[in-house]
């Protein structure tokens, strides 16, 4: 098969195990987290006895914990998708001998995603078209950056905003994230994508878009 289908894991699940090596149809390699909440359930990065739970004070609760920009004290279970997600980019595109040396491509979904039968092809057609229709564009989707639109079903391309469904940049672009380690580690917010709006995409000095098609794909 031309394509390999990495699936990374937040924790070791023997359903989830079992459907992942019943995959035929293409090449598939299964990593998994190794500081996941899932297997740190009594200790940091999952749940310590003495932490602060929700918006409670830490004075009146004897409790440890420092709330974040909403007042939240940390729930490792929403935390550690960001943890996952830095994890996984950098296990992707550093770690793993298959694509510790690809420069092109690489589609990255999540568990609840849908992707259409015609998804792989047209990505690639994207990727494709992407240096003639759109050189300043950084990535191709497969979906709108809206997630409640179906797409416009006119016949022509698409250039908007990066959408955190059905992405795909080459390392080029990784390169550029990933000179913001700091930045993105030390932002004080759970979700990976808003983490990009606000401390990695404004490095790279212009509008951060994104080529799509004229009907979603994923």
């Amino acid at each position: 098969s031309e394509t390999l289908l990495i699936v990374s894991h937040d924790g070791y699940f023997e359903e989830m195990n079992k459907i992942v090596e019943k995959i035929k149809f293409c090449q598939v390699k299964q990593i998994f987290a190794p500081y996941s909440p899932h297997l740190f359930p009594n200790s940091f990065p999952g749940v310590s006895p003495n932490d602060c739970k929700e918006k409670v004070d830490p004075t009146e609760k004897r409790c440890e914990g420092t709330p974040d920009q909403y007042g939240n004290h940390r729930s490792p279970k929403i935390v550690s998708l960001k943890h996952h997600w830095w994890w996984m980019m950098n296990t992707v595109w550093d770690g793993l001998k298959e694509t510790s040396r690809h420069s092109g491509h690489i589609l990255f979904i999540e568990e609840d995603h849908f992707v259409y039968p015609n998804a792989y092809r047209n990505l690639q057609l994207l990727i494709e078209l992407k240096p003639r229709k759109c050189p300043q564009c950084y990535a191709a989707n497969l979906a709108p950056f809206d997630v409640k639109s179906r797409g416009e079903g006119w016949e022509s391309l698409v250039a908007e905003r990066m959408g955190n469904v059905g992405y795909s940049f080459n390392r080029t672009v990784w390169k550029m994230i990933h000179r913001k380690a700091r930045e993105f580690c030390s932002f004080d917010e759970y979700n990976w994508d808003i983490t990009m709006w606000a401390t990695v995409y404004p490095s790279f000095g212009g509008p951060v878009y994104s080529l799509r098609g004229p009907r979603t794909s994923a």
